[in-house]
């Protein structure tokens, strides 16, 4: 269950392309939804998604898994 739960955040910021958009769908805040991103990223040992001030930027990585 806990892996599926980041899964699906993964899966619906790619789908997304926004952060805020994701964790809005999802009904969750964006903190949570960041640290799925981040746990995938050390999993896998690759920055997936580019994070600015104005948000955050899928790499083209991400949309390749």
């Amino acid at each position: 269950m806990f892996f599926s739960k980041k899964l699906e955040d993964f899966m619906e910021v790619v789908e997304q392309g926004s952060l805020s958009k994701a964790a809005r769908i999802l009904h969750r805040r964006a903190p949570p939804v960041e640290k799925s991103i981040k746990y995938f990223e050390a999993i896998l040992g690759k920055t997936l998604f580019k994070m600015k001030k104005c948000g955050m930027f899928n790499k083209g990585r991400a949309r390749a898994l």
